[in-house]
């Protein structure tokens, strides 16, 4: 957004405008599911573990990934009050336990993408969502 503002166009809408539009994910395949379910277990406790270090030392960690996007800080900083960041027990709440929102939003998109042709077939949001994960946290 930033960079886009400072172009000679307009920024017709943002995320701060209709917040939760851009949904970042982290995904598995399903032999690495079943094959490796130790692994996701301990990244996502370690995804976990790096959000609550973000809360308690922020200026730190903005720091750091201002740095790995090869951004300046300013710039990085600027674009956290347009993100919704989920913690430990927002994404409990966002799979509950198989019957959250986060169904609502890929059914959606499943719609969306089969509309537009994308995908030939439907699948159901629980055969590509896996809660097993988050809820163990």
């Amino acid at each position: 957004m930033s960079k886009a503002s400072q172009a000679n166009g307009k920024v017709l809408l943002s995320t701060k405008d209709l917040s939760g539009i851009i949904v970042d994910t982290v995904g598995f395949k399903k032999d690495v599911i079943e094959q490796r379910p130790d692994d996701i277990k301990a990244f996502v406790a370690a995804m976990s573990d790096a959000m609550d270090y973000w809360k308690q030392n922020t200026d730190e960690s903005n720091q750091i990934m201002a740095k790995g996007l090869k951004i300046d800080l300013a710039e990085f900083t600027g674009t956290v009050p347009g993100l919704k960041f989920l913690y430990k027990e927002d994404n409990k709440k966002l799979f509950g336990d198989g019957k959250g929102d986060i169904y609502v939003s890929t059914k959606n998109a499943i719609d969306f993408y089969m509309e537009q042709k994308l995908i030939d077939n439907a699948p159901k949001p629980e055969d590509v969502l896996n809660s097993t994960f988050v809820g163990g946290l």
